[in-house]
C-alpha cells in the first residue's frame, strides 16, 4: 500500500502538472493498482502480465502482455481510467467533476454513507484538467485517510 510520504510526494506532482504525465501514471499504477489489488512486487507476472518493479526508483522496468510492451493507464488524461481506479478503491462512492467558464475544474470523492462532514470521507481537487483534478481529489482523500490512521493511539 502506498506509504504517507508517497501520497504527499504523488500530490505535490499532480498540482504542478498541467496535462498527461506518464510518470505520475506509473507511480499510479505502481503504488495503488499493484501495491494494492494484486500484491505484485519484485519481478514475476499476474493476470498474464509481466512485470518487474524496482522499489529503488520506482519505475515498473517492464510491464508486457501478449508479447508486447504495454503502459499503465493513463490516468493523467482520461476521466475513465483514474475514475475506475478510484472507484476499485473505494467502491460504490460518489464522485463529480464539475467546470465554472475561464476555471480550473474542480474534483470531488466521496463516502456513499459516511458522515460528509469527517474529512477522512472527502477527496476535493482542482487542477488544469477533469482527470488531473479527479487524481488530485482520489490523493487528497488518500492523505485524509493516511493522517487519520497515524493519529489513532496505539493500543499497548
Amino acid at each position: 500500500m502506498i506509504s504517507g510520504e508517497q501520497i504527499k510526494d504523488l500530490g505535490e506532482r499532480i498540482g504542478a502538472a498541467t496535462g498527461y504525465d506518464r510518470e505520475i501514471n506509473f507511480d499510479l499504477f505502481n503504488w495503488l493498482y499493484l501495491g494494492r489489488f494484486s500484491g505484485m512486487r519484485g519481478r514475476g507476472h499476474g493476470g498474464g502480465l509481466q512485470y518487474e518493479v524496482r522499489e529503488d526508483d520506482r519505475k515498473i522496468i517492464k510491464w508486457s502482455g501478449a508479447g508486447y510492451p504495454m503502459e499503465p493507464p493513463n490516468y493523467t488524461a482520461s476521466l475513465d481510467a483514474i475514475l475506475g481506479l478510484a472507484l476499485a478503491i473505494f467502491p460504490n462512492w460518489t464522485w463529480s467533476v464539475s467546470q465554472n467558464s475561464g476555471e480550473k475544474p474542480e474534483a470531488w470523492l466521496g463516502s456513499p454513507t459516511g458522515n460528509g462532514l469527517l474529512r477522512e470521507n472527502n477527496g476535493q481537487g482542482s487542477a488544469p484538467t477533469p482527470a488531473l483534478a479527479l487524481c488530485a481529489a482520489l490523493i487528497d482523500l488518500l492523505d485524509a485517510r493516511s493522517l487519520l490512521k497515524s493519529t489513532q493511539p496505539v493500543d499497548e
